[in-house]
């Protein structure tokens, strides 16, 4: 998914110039840091997709302050498996970026379903989270709670939509799908800097 949007995009091929951490007895993650500064800025990818989908930006917002980029378990350079649920992926990435020495604050910045994983995170480990990001963010929670109520006949249909979109979530991640919906209604991130980036929609 990630290597077919990047040619589409015309973007150079991403280099992999990051290190592999072992966050667990023989279970390794990949991670590419550049730049310096702080708050560091989060890359967490969306669905299926893995550092390389930030190759187009990662160097520009490395010129600003410290850029993280990683794969998640079964994604790209990590090792194949599974985090079990969104809980799961954020601890993961908590083990990882303190494996490699990347001290907090960190700025989520969360594409689609790294919306939601950058929100679980901030509720798990609020005192590394300095704000979040939400790039096109994935949010079904917040969807159901103020969309689906007024959508009066059509509301069967939007709600079976998000359920086949978590079973999808659910096999391309390999997690939990019930206990993933469960973290992310329990997230809590008031009070927290949240910025939201939505591309326009052309007909």
């Amino acid at each position: 998914v990630t290597a077919v949007w990047l040619r589409y995009a015309g973007a150079a091929a991403y280099g992999a110039p990051g290190e592999r951490f072992e966050i667990a007895a023989d279970h390794l993650l990949y991670l590419d840091c550049r730049g310096s500064g702080s708050p560091t800025l989060v890359l967490e990818a969306g669905m299926g997709s893995d550092s390389a989908t930030w190759s187009p930006v990662h160097d520009e917002l490395a010129r600003i302050t410290r850029t993280c980029a990683y794969d998640r378990t079964g994604r790209g350079r990590s090792d194949s498996g599974s985090a079990g649920d969104l809980a799961g992926m954020s601890n993961e990435l908590a083990a990882l970026l303190a494996t490699a020495g990347e001290p907090a604050p960190y700025v989520v910045v969360g594409h689609s379903l790294g919306a939601v994983i950058g929100r679980v995170h901030a509720t798990l480990h609020p005192d590394d989270v300095a704000g979040l990001v939400l790039v096109d963010g994935f949010d079904p929670d917040i969807f159901d709670e103020r969309v689906v109520p007024l959508l009066g006949p059509i509301r069967d249909q939007y709600v079976d939509q998000t359920a086949d979109i978590w079973r999808l979530i659910g096999s391309v991640e390999g997690i939990d799908v019930e206990a993933s919906r469960a973290q992310l209604a329990a997230a809590e991130t008031a009070g927290l800097p949240i910025e939201a980036i939505v591309a326009p929609r052309i007909d």
